[in-house]
């Protein structure tokens, strides 16, 4: 992801969730993914450039798979995403 690779980026999305399922995808990966750029942001290892581009493609892997949960009728919950007070990150679609 840290290439900028979108198309590389949602073929490994697809396999990891075909592997692990969509909630473990979102639960463990994209917690991961998010994780460990805010850390190699942190350290200084990617700028706030490469940490954006992350974002946004895990965004539209997010929005992608919301989309067929939502076009299925899969939806049986509710999930509140939300950012302390001054902090203009956004992860919701």
């Amino acid at each position: 992801m840290q290439t900028g690779d979108e198309e590389m980026s949602f073929e490994k999305a697809d396999e990891l969730v075909k592997l692990i399922g969509l909630q473990r995808f979102y639960v463990d990966s994209v917690t991961g993914v998010m994780t460990e750029t805010g850390k190699l942001w942190v350290d200084g290892e990617i700028g706030i450039a490469q940490e954006h581009m992350i974002t946004n493609i895990m965004r539209k892997i997010i929005q992608h798979y919301n989309a067929r949960i939502e076009m299925k009728g899969l939806v049986e919950g509710l999930a509140v995403i939300c950012n302390p007070e001054g902090d203009d990150h956004s992860m919701s679609n």
